[in-house]
């Protein structure tokens, strides 16, 4: 089967990604990781956000010496089966933010179908950038 390609493209996620490997630059890893795992398969072992039609997802990421999964960053994911692609829409820290408000969740959601409508057939370029994760 065919995999999933990775569009690290949205905005905020880009922002909050670069934010968090100031912090914590063990992230990389286990970011990259993850990305390799969702490549693959995307609902597997992760959790679907209710109320979004298994099109947004959660994962957990450890940081590398310092914190387990549990209590480390939260990745939320669109997923659009149709064109295997997947698209990382949030990263927060669990300490931070113990959960996003469903409204801002809401409005992440909103922006990756928007784009989806305007270019229903566009591909991602690449899998991801190199100038984003090395």
């Amino acid at each position: 089967m065919k995999p999933f390609i990775i569009d690290l493209t949205n905005p905020s996620f880009v922002g909050e990604y670069k934010s968090a490997l100031q912090q914590f630059p063990e992230l990389k890893s286990n970011v990259i990781a993850e990305l390799e795992v969702l490549e693959k398969d995307p609902r597997s072992g992760r959790d679907a956000i209710p109320g979004f039609a298994q099109a947004l997802w959660k994962t957990r990421l450890g940081v590398k010496g310092r914190f387990g999964k549990r209590g480390g960053y939260r990745m939320i994911y669109h997923v659009d089966w149709e064109r295997r692609v997947v698209t990382p829409v949030a990263l927060y820290f669990k300490k931070d933010i113990p959960d996003l408000p469903v409204a801002e969740i809401q409005q992440r959601f909103e922006a990756i179908t928007k784009v989806l409508q305007t270019a229903p057939d566009a591909q991602p370029e690449s899998t991801p950038p190199p100038e984003l994760l090395h």
